[in-house]
C-alpha cells in the first residue's frame, strides 16, 4: 500500500483510509497540534513532531505502507522516448545508450578509471578544473567525501512545478549542462534542448528501496514510513485555509536510490510532458 501523493485531496483521502480516521478529525488533530507547537514568535518544530508522532503511535494502520510514489523530473532524448528505466549517472555515462551516444558526438567519453569516472575530449584524457568545474568533479566521484551518480526525484506532485529543480531542469540535465560550461559549448545544451522532451515521470516502488534526502534518522523501513506520513501531514496542513498561490514546495521529500542502483522500469506507471 501507499500515500497517493498526486494532490492535496489525494492525500487526504489515502492518507485517512488507511489511519481509518475522517477527514475533518484529520484536519482537528493537525490543528491542535500546531496551536500547541506556537511559541512566543516561533513556530517549535520539534514539538510539532512529538505530538504528531504520539498521535500516530496510538493507531494501527489497516495495512502498512510498503510502497512509495515517486516523481522523476528529466529532459529525455526523443529516440530513448520508449525507456523509462532510470538509470545512475555512472551507468548513463559509461554504458552504451541514448545519452552517451549523444555525448560521442561532441567527441566526448568517459571511462571508470580508479573508482572515478574521467572524461575524455577528442580521445584525449580531460583536465577538469577544479575551480571552474568542482560540482562536476563531485559528480564523478573525484572526491572522498561520497559520490553523487544517483537517480533522483520527489515524493510529491501536487506543487512540483513550483520547485527549483522544476526551473533548473527544464533546458537541460544537470550535468549537460556542466560539461557545457566545462567544455565553453553551448551548443551540446541547444542539441539537447532541440532533440529532448521534459517530463515528469512517475514510478511506485518498494518503500525499502528508497532513501529520504536530509532525513538523519536510521533507515528502517518503520522510520521511512513515520518519516513519510509526517511530511504528508505537514503538507495537508500546509494545504489547510491557504490559497494554492501561497504554496510553495520547498519541503517536498528529494527521493533517491542508491548511487550504484537503476530504477527498474517493472516499477514505471506512466510520464507527463511538460511544459
Amino acid at each position: 500500500m501507499y500515500i497517493d501523493t498526486h494532490n492535496v485531496d489525494n492525500m487526504k483521502k489515502s492518507i485517512c483510509n488507511i489511519l481509518e480516521i475522517d477527514d475533518a478529525e484529520l484536519v482537528k488533530t493537525l490543528k491542535q497540534a500546531c496551536l500547541l507547537s506556537q511559541n512566543i514568535g516561533w513556530f517549535d518544530g520539534a514539538k510539532f513532531d512529538s505530538i504528531l508522532e504520539e498521535f500516530l503511535a496510538k493507531i494501527t494502520p489497516k495495512e502498512p505502507i510498503d510502497e512509495i510514489l515517486f516523481f522523476h523530473l528529466g529532459r529525455r532524448l526523443n529516440d530513448a522516448e520508449n525507456d523509462h528505466a532510470g538509470r545512475n549517472l555512472k551507468e548513463l555515462l559509461i554504458t552504451q545508450n541514448s545519452f552517451s551516444d549523444f555525448l560521442k558526438r561532441f567527441e566526448i567519453e568517459f571511462k571508470d578509471e580508479g573508482n572515478r569516472l574521467n572524461m575524455y575530449y577528442k580521445k584525449k584524457l580531460y583536465a577538469i578544473d577544479e575551480h571552474q568545474a568542482g560540482h562536476l568533479l563531485y559528480r564523478l566521484g573525484y572526491y572522498d567525501n561520497g559520490k553523487d551518480y544517483c537517480f533522483n526525484g520527489f515524493a510529491f506532485k501536487d506543487s512540483i512545478c513550483k520547485n527549483d529543480y522544476y526551473r533548473r531542469l527544464f533546458g537541460c540535465p544537470e550535468i549537460i549542462g556542466e560539461i557545457a560550461a566545462c567544455l565553453n559549448n553551448q551548443n551540446i545544451i541547444l542539441e539537447y534542448m532541440k532533440e529532448s522532451q521534459y517530463y515528469c515521470y512517475e514510478y511506485c516502488l518498494p518503500l525499502d528501496k528508497v532513501i529520504f534526502d536530509g532525513n538523519n534518522q536510521d533507515e528502517s523501513i518503520e522510520s521511512k514510513r513515520l518519516y513519510l506520513i509526517k511530511k504528508v501531514l505537514y503538507r495537508i496542513l500546509e494545504y489547510n485555509g491557504n490559497d494554492y498561490n501561497d504554496i510553495t514546495d520547498s519541503d517536498n521529500p528529494i527521493l533517491r536510490l542508491g548511487d550504484d542502483e537503476t530504477m527498474d522500469d517493472r516499477y514505471y506507471i506512466c510520464k507527463e510532458c511538460l511544459t
